[in-house]
């Protein structure tokens, strides 16, 4: 049965992710252009290489700063495709030619399309914690882009207009570096929702879920950490289970190194203090009513 709901929900996701790029475009020209010279422009959340690594720009895309933005601190404020951070040293500013010539409306949005509807579905959808948020984070992707495609008042590229995907459920190499502790031939794959597109790339928008070093945007992901199958994730979890679950946590435990099982931890503990965050706030809200 056909609920109103179903149909008025693509809709208000059109509006607003319509209204996000109407955002970012009015204020296009007032950012100064640069383009990533390293070969990878590792984006931060914060001014900090410590703070969580958001994605890994590839050589040569256009990043747009805030007006007024410094790099004397040595870090670039970034407004465009999204709000990041990256070192001063991993870009180079654009002439004022070059960066007029290619602040069009076509030109622009349709290098930053992609990596909008990526960023807008890790916040809008992931939320506060990647854990087990992989199979609605992909679909979701998938659900934004084919939105876009369809529906998107800006023009779009042949390339973007062309390009399928789909949420895909095979294994992750969650830990690429093997342990002393581990038995002889293990290797730490997980059961993991990827986006699988139609040329074989693959975009992940919680593999630091498992890996604390990966970026909260993986594009393009390294295909050498993923299998199509989940095989290898059943072989993997077969080792841990003649292990032993607890016997196999007590070893991660001991092992000062941050791996699977630490930051799993590390996200239940963000979910379970904002859960209380927002109880307190509810009975907050109640007594105030009362």
């Amino acid at each position: 049965r056909y609920s109103l709901l179903e149909g008025i929900y693509p809709l208000f996701q059109w509006i607003h992710t319509e209204v996000r790029l109407g955002d970012v475009y009015t204020g296009i020209c007032a950012h100064q252009a640069y383009s990533v010279v390293q070969n990878q422009g590792r984006a931060y959340t914060r001014p900090d290489s410590t703070s969580p690594l958001v994605c890994n720009f590839p050589l040569g895309m256009m990043l747009f700063a805030a007006p007024g933005c410094s790099e004397s601190t040595g870090w670039l404020q970034i407004g465009l495709p999204f709000p990041c951070w990256v070192s001063a040293d991993s870009v180079q500013k654009n002439d004022t030619e070059a960066s007029q010539t290619q602040t069009s409306p076509v030109g622009v949005l349709h290098d930053h399309s992609f990596w909008g509807v990526l960023h807008i579905t890790r916040l809008q959808f992931t939320g506060i914690s990647p854990r087990h948020m992989c199979k609605t984070s992909s679909r979701k992707f998938c659900e934004e882009l084919a939105l876009m495609q369809k529906h998107s008042l800006v023009p779009v590229t042949d390339q973007l207009a062309q390009i399928t995907c789909e949420e895909h459920f095979g294994s992750y190499l969650a830990e690429p570096h093997p342990r002393p502790w581990w038995p002889p031939g293990y290797q730490s794959w997980s059961h993991h929702y990827f986006v699988l597109f139609g040329d074989g790339s693959i975009a992940d928008l919680t593999a630091d879920q498992w890996d604390p070093s990966a970026p909260q945007l993986s594009w393009p992901a390294d295909l050498s950490r993923y299998s199509l199958t989940t095989c290898k994730a059943d072989v993997s979890k077969s080792v841990r289970e003649r292990v032993g679950k607890d016997k196999w946590r007590q070893a991660e435990i001991a092992d000062d190194f941050i791996g699977v099982y630490r930051t799993q931890m590390k996200w239940k503990e963000l979910e379970s203090q904002s859960l209380a965050e927002g109880q307190n706030v509810q009975l907050r809200d109640e007594q105030r009513e009362a």
